[in-house]
């Protein structure tokens, strides 16, 4: 009989995801502050950097923690080859980032005009040094997950979490250093924790170098790479190119929209991470395009009614939170959610084509992808004459092109029962009621018009959660005892 998601399954899934988001989540949770203690193009300065930072990161990985998650599941893998496997990675990803970051601090000075402009380059250079540490940490976190380490997960990114946000609360707003307070707090905060991870990690699997383990994690590692390159520019183009176009101040809108609409894709990362070894499990086992189908129904479901909620919510939110120069943020928030729900989807799709190994696709959809989007993009900005809209509509159909080619390979890499009414129907609701949101977003409060748009979101969730066949209670049941 296949494996349905069980209640242990989405209860661990549920613990890690916790943990997961602490530090996901820290620039929502500073929002206040940001939009109280930063100009909105100083704001949208912090978002630049913020992307550069996001791709120093999968550069430096070199794929290599998602390679050594794949290998711990290996047929007849020990806890010799485990160690072996995580103590070559350490190594790699100890030197590797190193000589990059080295590099780029001696001779990378010059292009950090062409790339940020009007940001200056001591703030680029504090980035790169940031970006330095997250590759360990993201291996670490990688190793407490497959060795189900639930609790010294949560302890490490809620210690990170916590420490991390005091230090820029300090030197933002107590220190008034502003956008160079918050990254050299960064600096630190992943600095300590870098080190604390290197620490746990040499401990736990030594310094343990081999050419046979460094091959097989380079092999399957390198070929996402471009795949992360690729997504980076399918999610970052627009505003770079927006800056161009238009002002750091249009930037810092979008930036705040996609703030608040990035909950959605906050929240489907750090599912996917935790979801990550249990999909591994049921993928082999006999029936599994059932149970797969099932998995599938119920994330889809699950974060179609977080969506609605994001939009509906993002609206008040930013109205009570932030200065009224920010206030026009909430027209980009619902379509921004929407975008982010079909780039949630198709993340589940990374799953079934790296256990089919499969890294290569990912890399081809995606390289598909940033043409497409770069075409889309120039249509909008220079076609039509849109900026800051142009940027939204484009994330949107983008990520719906990318969901469309993500689901077809995935389908045909490891077959699955797709439960197609409830799909769609989830999919209607989703988009019909989004749309709604969008028409009736207003920079102003109005009460009469939130209530409405909260009853209509409700009613639609509601409808949702039948549809998907969610259960909360699932969530927090012990799960039964083997055998």
């Amino acid at each position: 009989m296949p494996r349905p998601p069980t209640p242990s399954l989405i209860r661990s899934s549920t613990i890690y995801t916790a943990g997961a988001l602490l530090n996901k989540a820290l620039g929502f949770f500073l929002i206040p502050l940001y939009t109280r203690c930063l100009p909105v193009a100083e704001y949208g300065a912090l978002s630049l950097l913020n992307l550069g930072l996001q791709l120093l990161g999968f550069v430096f990985l070199f794929g290599v923690s998602s390679a050594a998650m794949r290998d711990y599941y290996e047929p007849g893998a020990d806890d010799k080859h485990r160690r072996e496997v995580y103590g070559t990675a350490l190594l790699i990803l100890l030197a590797g980032p190193a000589l990059f970051v080295g590099a780029l601090l001696a001779f990378g000075r010059p292009l950090a005009p062409l790339i940020f402009p009007s940001i200056p380059p001591g703030l680029v250079g504090l980035v790169v040094l940031i970006a330095l540490f997250t590759p360990v940490i993201a291996l670490f976190n990688g190793l407490l997950r497959v060795q189900d380490r639930a609790l010294t997960f949560v302890l490490f990114n809620l210690a990170f979490f916590v420490l991390q946000t005091s230090a820029i609360v300090m030197l933002v707003a107590g220190f008034e250093r502003g956008l160079t307070g918050q990254l050299e707090a960064r600096v630190g905060m992943y600095a300590v924790f870098g080190l604390v991870a290197t620490v746990w990690m040499f401990r736990h699997t030594g310094l343990r170098f081999s050419r046979t383990a460094a091959r097989r994690l380079l092999v399957f590692g390198l070929p996402l790479v471009p795949f992360f390159i690729f997504a980076w520019v399918n999610n970052s183009a627009g505003r770079f190119v927006l800056k161009r176009v238009g002002s750091l101040h249009d930037v810092g809108l979008f930036a705040l929209a996609a703030q608040f609409a990035g909950i959605v894709m906050l929240f489907a990362n750090a599912a996917y991470q935790a979801i990550l070894p249990h999909f591994y499990r049921v993928a082999g086992e006999p029936g599994a395009a059932r149970s797969l189908g099932a998995l599938t129904t119920r994330y889809i479901a699950a974060f179609a009614v977080l969506t609605l909620l994001v939009a509906v919510a993002a609206e008040p939110v930013i109205l009570l939170v932030a200065r009224s120069n920010y206030h026009d943020a909430v027209r980009y928030v619902p379509l921004l959610a929407i975008a982010a729900w079909l780039a949630a989807v198709a993340r589940l799709g990374n799953a079934y084509l790296t256990y089919a190994k499969q890294t290569g696709r990912l890399s081809a959809i995606h390289g598909v992808g940033m043409v497409f989007g770069l075409i889309v993009l120039a249509a909008f900005l220079f076609g039509a004459g849109w900026t800051t809209g142009g940027v939204v509509a484009t994330t949107v159909v983008l990520n719906g092109a990318l969901l469309f080619l993500m689901a077809s390979r995935a389908l045909n890499a490891l077959p699955t029962d797709i439960e197609t009414r409830p799909l769609a129907t989830i999919a209607a609701i989703t988009f019909g009621a989004t749309a709604m949101l969008h028409l009736l977003a207003r920079p102003e409060w109005n009460w009469i018009l939130l209530a409405i748009k909260s009853i209509a979101v409700l009613a639609c969730g509601y409808a949702i959660i039948r549809v998907g066949r969610l259960r909360v209670g699932e969530l927090f049941r012990r799960p039964a005892r083997a055998g």
